[in-house]
């Protein structure tokens, strides 16, 4: 592959370099959906944040500047008057992953000598709270999948049932998913497995 000269471009910002990494080393190699991410990151925050910046100079302490500002201040105002807030933690991550990627290339093209987003500090990964259903509501989940041709056929509820009356356990183990499924057979099997110890142990006995 042919290198870019390192001589003939040590005042390259890290606008300019970016702009280039990206039209000629991701574009041609991601899906377009993500060349949009990745052109909306380089385009309005990292150029007009750290763009003026010689590539050469670019310190960690500068990317991690620019991550925090982002994380405060950092959401594109699309309208007048719109509120000012920050990236989530999510897209904070996503745009240091393609600036690592970015620079890694150019440490590749031996136009800097380490990668200084390498050591930055991410914020950490958000969590989704698990929902979970409550029992009383079980039923109507279950209805609602059928409805809607979400519910497996080994699942559906009992035609036999009273439109909006309760499930029976017997129903609620053929309708819930496998997971749940699963465990009440492994509570029968322990049931059954304890009827048996009781019964071999009073065979013993006798």
């Amino acid at each position: 592959n042919e290198r870019i000269d390192a001589a003939k471009n040590r005042d390259l910002t890290v606008g300019q370099w970016t702009a280039l990494w990206f039209e000629n080393y991701a574009k041609p190699s991601i899906r377009e959906s993500t060349a949009e991410h990745y052109r909306n990151f380089v385009e309005n925050h990292i150029v007009p944040d750290i763009g003026k910046i010689k590539l050469r100079k670019l310190t960690t302490l500068d990317i991690q500047k620019f991550y925090n500002r982002t994380r405060e201040s950092g959401r594109i105002q699309r309208y007048e008057g719109m509120e000012i807030s920050g990236l989530s933690n999510k897209t904070v991550r996503s745009l240091h992953a393609m600036l690592r990627q970015c620079l890694d290339q150019a440490v590749m093209e031996r136009l800097i000598p380490y990668n200084p987003a390498a050591n930055c500090k991410l914020p950490p990964k958000e969590k989704k709270e698990m929902q979970i259903i409550p029992p009383e509501k079980l039923g109507d989940y279950l209805r609602a999948a059928e409805e809607h041709g979400v519910l497996p056929t080994d699942h559906r509820p009992s035609t036999r049932r009273t439109a909006g009356a309760p499930l029976d356990r017997s129903e609620h183990q053929g309708e819930m998913p496998d997971g749940f499924k699963i465990r009440c057979q492994g509570e029968r099997r322990t049931s059954s497995d304890g009827a048996k110890n009781k019964e071999l142990h009073q065979d013993r006995l006798h």
